[in-house]
């Protein structure tokens, strides 16, 4: 195996004996992309003397093996892979924070630098590094090293010594509350403020403190430490009546259930949309309310009362007499098949349509409908009529043949002996399974909505092609493998000549690069 360690993307050639058996090359757990080379000897009969692989993005230190019908071969010696990082937190700290990094390859890693400055750090495990933001650092790139390295792609900051206020999971509260509250440096802070009030707190790290909103008045948050202090820009609101900030759905019908969140719905003594009193009243949590639209509730603001206030809602809550259609039901179907639509004044419909084509239907309850559809349906949105007006599905029903159908497939992206699921309807219909027009060798299907197949080799980028007696289908979304260069026409050329690239699978090439 040539080289030993390298970064994802790079080539490596086994060479070996009868490698023709070769079915699948993997680095640590990740498949990797791999073509043979074959010889013809004197004789005129072909051998694989070696195999050329491209080390995948998953790629983890360990010893390469090689899948074979008679087992699996494991090359004696480990491939070394550089190390990645794939992110850290804190994103800024001050010299002494301890970051953490997360990535992969960490095994072995003898040196971590902040910006080019060497850092004191210990490896928790082959995805985690630990370690101090050194003396003298300067905002840049974290790298880390083995006999490859690897380097963040985003800059630690350097912030502080004093706390650094970020955000607040919530800008208000009660007396009583407790608020998060998310920054750095907040390890030696010793007081926080609510205005001019002080509030008890706990330290949870140096990027997290939980505070306990006071009895005072709204105002900003103040972090103190000896090493400075912060301020929030904006005022955190103190108070025990309701506050609403959002409502879900916007749009409903007498008798619907409407939730409501925001903060302090304790102690509710009433909910009114509009002039009209709502029933049916539960608070799941002091943060949500639901409670059911009255029969004789009219579009209006929604206000929540408890003993210390009230709050209203920022945008009117539109009540409707029209059809609501809150779900439908199969979401994919084939012509001459029935559909259940949800929701509510259903009672009183006078048309149903799917696109601009009336439908067969009946009223089965007030938030219940069944739509027979044609033999000539087609894919469409649904809609019900009556007097008052009308309800349109933002959805799409999707209309399908009798042939195979895919709706998904997982993964979507692999290389030759990936096993990916398809799911859909019909695929035990299928006979052909095609991969950018190569047909994969064999595939199972448990069951009429699931089918799994194994990438075949020299598959392609492209659409997942299904062939069947009763018509072929290509999925709508692509199944992308590793790009492949070609040896260039031209080895050498000057800064602003046009140079030709041949090779496989560059539908959604995003880079080239040539040199760094």
């Amino acid at each position: 195996m040539q080289p030993r360690h390298g970064r994802p993307g790079t080539r490596v050639v086994f060479i070996g004996k009868e490698l023709q058996w070769v079915s699948a090359v993997r680095f640590g757990d990740a498949m990797a992309d791999w073509e043979p080379v074959t010889v013809i000897d004197g004789q005129g009969k072909p051998h694989v003397l070696e195999i050329h692989s491209t080390v995948p993005n998953a790629a983890t230190t360990a010893k390469p093996t090689l899948a074979t019908p008679f087992g699996e071969i494991t090359v004696p010696m480990p491939f070394a892979v550089a190390p990645r990082i794939t992110g850290f937190h804190p994103a800024r700290g001050w010299q002494g924070t301890t970051v953490t990094i997360e990535g992969q390859n960490f095994t072995g890693v003898t040196a971590v630098r902040f910006a080019g400055r060497l850092a004191n750090f210990s490896v928790t495990a082959a995805t985690q590094i630990r370690a101090v933001v050194p003396p003298g650092v300067t905002d840049g790139a974290i790298a880390v090293s083995h006999e490859e390295s690897g380097a963040s792609g985003e800059s630690f900051i350097v912030a502080g010594p004093g706390p650094i206020i970020d955000s607040l999971d919530s800008w208000l509260g009660a007396p009583g509350d407790s608020i998060v509250i998310r920054g750095v440096n907040f390890k030696p802070v010793a007081d926080v403020w609510f205005g001019n009030v002080r509030a008890g707190f706990t330290v949870v790290a140096d990027t997290q403190l939980k505070a306990t909103v006071p009895h005072a008045a709204s105002g900003k948050i103040t972090l103190a430490s000896a090493l400075g202090q912060a301020s929030t820009g904006k005022f955190f609101v103190i108070t025990r009546a309701p506050v609403i900030t959002s409502m879900s759905p916007a749009v409903v019908a007498p008798g619907m259930k409407v939730t409501l969140r925001g903060v302090n719905f304790r102690q509710v003594t009433a909910v009114h949309v509009g002039a009209a009193r709502a029933s049916g009243q539960s608070t799941p949590s002091p943060q949500q309310l639901d409670f059911t639209v009255p029969a004789n509730a009219t579009s209006g603001l929604v206000k929540v009362i408890n003993p210390f206030g009230f709050g209203m809602s920022e945008a009117a809550l539109t009540v409707t007499r029209a059809p609501v259609i809150e779900s439908f039901d199969p979401p994919l179907t084939g012509p001459a098949k029935w559909v259940t639509l949800r929701g509510a004044n259903f009672t009183g419909a006078t048309r149903v349509l799917l696109g601009s084509m009336a439908v067969r239907f009946a009223v089965t309850a007030p938030t219940q409908i069944r739509v027979e559809l044609p033999l000539n349906a087609a894919t469409g949105t649904l809609t019900v009529q009556n007097t008052f007006g009308s309800g349109t599905t933002i959805e799409m029903l999707t209309i399908i043949g009798n042939g195979p159908y895919i709706t998904s497939f997982e993964p979507a992206t692999g290389v030759t002996g990936t096993k990916v699921k398809l799911h859909g309807r019909n695929l035990d219909l299928a006979t052909v399974v095609e991969f950018g027009g190569v047909k994969a060798a064999a595939f199972t299907v448990p069951a009429s909505t699931q089918l799994s197949v194994t990438v075949p080799l020299d598959a392609q980028s492209g659409p997942v092609k299904l062939l069947s007696l009763l018509g072929d289908f290509s999925s709508a979304e692509n199944f992308f493998l590793p790009p492949r260069l070609a040896k260039p026409k031209k080895l050498e050329a000057k800064p602003g000549d046009e140079v030709e690239f041949a090779g496989r699978n560059f539908l959604g090439l995003e880079s080239l690069r040539i040199g760094g």
